[in-house]
C-alpha cells in the first residue's frame, strides 16, 4: 500500500483514491451523524404552503430542489459546527462557496427561503453566476461583475465593476470618496 500525506501531518495509508473517498461530503458527515437513523420531513419550497413531507416523497422542480438541497446543507453545517463547537453563547460564522446556483434556481421566491435560512444560521454564500436577475442579486449585498471592454486596437479587457446593496452600496461609496481624496493628496 503507498501511503499519502494526511491531515494534519498523519500519515495516511491507503492512495489518492482512498483519501478522496475519505474526504467525500457524505462520508464526512458520517463522522459526526448518522445519516442512516435520520428521518428528514421538509416543506416544498413553493409560493403556496404545503405540509412537512419526507424528503423522497416531495415531487418539486429542479430550482425546488436546489433550493431545499441548499437549505439543508445549511442547517447541516450549522448542526455539525454546534457539535464541534459546543458552545451555545456564542453564534459562528460559516461560508457557503457554490458554483453557479442561479441556473434552475432562479426565482425570487426561492432566493427568499435561501436567504432566510443563510441569515438565521449565520451563513455567507459566496458563489458565481452568469445573467443573474437584478430581483436575485438583492440577495447578495456585494456584487463583483465582470465587464468586457473593446480598446482602440480591438483587444478584448476583463474589468471588474463593484456593485453594492444597502449598507455596502454606502460602504462603497464612501471607499470611492476616500480613494479619490486619496489620489487627489487633499
Amino acid at each position: 500500500m503507498s501511503h499519502g500525506e494526511g491531515v494534519n501531518g498523519r500519515v495516511y495509508r491507503g492512495g489518492r483514491e482512498q483519501l478522496e473517498k475519505a474526504l467525500m461530503p457524505d462520508q464526512l458527515v458520517g463522522r459526526v451523524l448518522d445519516m442512516g437513523q435520520l428521518t428528514v420531513k421538509i416543506r416544498k419550497i413553493d409560493i403556496a404552503s404545503h405540509p412537512l413531507q419526507e424528503w423522497d416523497q416531495i415531487k418539486a422542480s429542479e430550482g425546488q430542489e436546489n433550493t431545499m438541497y441548499i437549505i439543508f446543507l445549511v442547517v447541516i453545517m450549522s448542526a455539525i459546527r454546534e457539535v464541534v463547537v459546543d458552545r451555545y453563547d456564542m453564534k459562528t460564522a460559516k461560508v457557503l462557496i457554490v458554483d453557479n446556483p442561479f441556473g434552475s434556481t432562479g426565482a425570487h421566491y426561492l432566493w427568499e427561503k435561501i436567504g432566510s435560512i443563510l441569515e438565521r444560521n449565520n451563513v455567507q454564500i459566496i458563489c458565481s453566476g452568469h445573467n443573474i436577475g437584478t430581483e436575485v442579486r438583492e440577495f447578495f449585498p456585494v456584487n463583483h461583475i465582470l465587464t468586457e471592454e473593446r480598446s482602440a486596437s480591438g483587444r478584448t479587457r476583463i474589468g471588474i465593476r463593484f456593485e453594492g446593496v444597502g449598507k455596502e452600496r454606502d460602504r462603497l461609496e464612501r471607499q470611492k470618496r476616500e480613494d479619490v481624496r486619496a489620489w487627489l493628496g487633499s
